[in-house]
């Protein structure tokens, strides 16, 4: 057998990605300047993903509106009417989220890439068999290895490159878009974490068992659903009708209890069943989940799924609430803890940045954190510690001192213990009904930022609770 005989590979090609790249261009004209800097019109493989990426580049540029109906009237005559408006509508179909742009771009010029290097590859040894007398192996492998090069550098140039981001930053402030996010419901918790969440992110929220955690969270996710976000909740602990009957008393302010008990006025009644109207048109999704069962797979498995079939059909990032990571099945249960979060929050954080949603982890505090003298919360209590915090691009904390001064009276040597253990709690002039939020990490907010919020026990909700020196304690200094 001779030695060039090989049985060779398919030719390299990422036909997937240039769909789902160019849908997603279709939606949002973001996904562009995620990738104008080094994606170029060449580099896909299908002439008319080519000609289609070219026409939306140029009408971006002369600020014009991108939709099938826009773009379908400049691709080639010989494709047809009725073939381009399936071509799109196929287009549409397979859109990939705008936040996954980037990395769709990589694929497609890694694809020409590879298939650039096998051409200048197959170029050479041509030479080679067939060299002429003007030439030398030398010179051969000098134009071979200066064309590999030069595709070297176009895959270094969409790595890092400052100049690319600073262009597709200004384009964005130029047409005066923001990233997608999904919003918060009281502007205590966007000022603690910077903002509010953007898509392809993972959150988390830190607290211990009856402070209310699962609250706060049925009130974000109620909020965002309301604004249009479809919204999945992953509940280790409640039902779904539990969830929904506590987000219907946060919506009509009716007693969460006489709502379960059902013991409501007809004029209650009435509006109990408005609300539970309203509740069945949004965007919610509740899953029961079993800790015996549900893994962080299984939990990645149904996003994606959800996704394909409900989430995809809004133009609005997804939420998705997990209560709590405590609860979710370890891959390994010999594991030790910090391992065990780490590999959660990588397949959460995963999911968020392909899906381009936002993924929400509710923490439960471990018992340690909750024994010490001063329990404030702190990073060392956080589930999985160091390790369980890396991948998370927010965390904040949700505690009620009022609740810890009643545990640790409870369990007082003697009147003399009591009295310290009220001196330390009095600084703070903790209220029964209050609660704090905080920053435990958060990218683009001051860490020393904290607010008291009022829980309304009977609607089992959070409201807004500023006062004159919580405003002058927040007030940033001049340097």
């Amino acid at each position: 057998m001779n030695a060039h005989d090989r049985n060779f590979s398919p030719v390299p090609e990422a036909l997937d990605s240039e769909r789902g790249l160019l849908g997603a261009l279709m939606t949002s004209s973001e996904a562009y300047w995620r990738v104008s800097g080094f994606l170029k019109p060449d580099h896909f493989q299908e002439p008319i993903n080519a000609e289609v990426y070219r026409t939306i580049g140029v009408m971006l540029e002369e600020k014009r509106a991108i939709t099938p109906m826009t773009v379908r009237q400049y691709l080639p005559a010989g494709q047809g009417e009725a073939t381009s408006a399936r071509y799109l509508a196929g287009i549409i179909a397979d859109a990939m989220p705008p936040v996954a742009a980037y990395d769709l771009g990589c694929s497609i010029v890694e694809a020409w890439m590879r298939r650039m290097g096998i051409a200048r590859l197959e170029d050479g040894i041509s030479m080679l068999r067939d060299m002429t007398a003007d030439t030398s192996p030398g010179k051969i492998f000098a134009e071979v290895m200066s064309s590999l090069d030069g595709l070297a550098q176009v895959d270094e140039s969409k790595e890092g490159a400052v100049a690319q981001a600073v262009d597709g930053i200004m384009e964005r402030m130029t047409a005066s878009e923001r990233k997608p996010t999904v919003p918060f419901p009281l502007d205590q918790l966007r000022e603690i974490m910077g903002g509010d969440m953007e898509a392809g992110n993972l959150y988390g929220m830190l607290s211990s068992s009856g402070e209310g955690k699962t609250s706060l969270a049925l009130q974000i996710m109620g909020h965002a659903a309301t604004q249009g976000h479809p919204v999945a909740f992953l509940s280790y602990d409640q039902s779904e009708e539990q969830c929904v009957d506590q987000i219907a008393s946060q919506r009509t302010g009716i007693e969460n209890t006489r709502i379960r008990n059902r013991t409501l006025t007809e004029r209650e009644m009435s509006t109990y069943l408005d609300a539970l109207a309203d509740i069945k048109k949004l965007p919610l999704f509740i899953r029961k989940c079993s800790s015996s069962v549900d893994g962080s797979a299984q939990l990645a498995a149904y996003i994606r799924s959800l996704h394909g079939k409900r989430f995809r059909r809004l133009d609005k990032p997804a939420l998705v609430v997990l209560d709590h990571s405590r609860k979710v099945k370890p891959r390994n249960e010999n594991a030790h803890e910090g391992r065990i979060a780490a590999e959660a929050n990588g397949v959460f954080k995963q999911i968020a940045s392909d899906l381009g949603l936002v993924w929400f982890n509710l923490m439960q505090r471990s018992s340690f954190g909750t024994k010490r003298k001063n329990p404030r919360p702190i990073d060392a209590d956080i589930y999985g510690g160091e390790s369980g915090k890396e991948d998370y691009d927010g965390v904040f904390y949700l505690y009620r001192g009022h609740k810890y001064l009643k545990a640790q009276l409870a369990t007082a040597d003697d009147a003399k213990d009591e009295d310290k253990i009220r001196a330390r709690f009095a600084r703070e002039k903790w209220e029964e009904d209050e609660a704090e939020v905080g920053a435990l990490k958060a990218r683009f907010a001051d860490p020393s930022r904290w607010y008291r919020l009022r829980f309304e026990k009977e609607f089992t909700r959070y409201v807004s609770k500023r006062s004159a020196d919580e405003a002058e304690r927040n007030e940033p200094g001049l340097f």
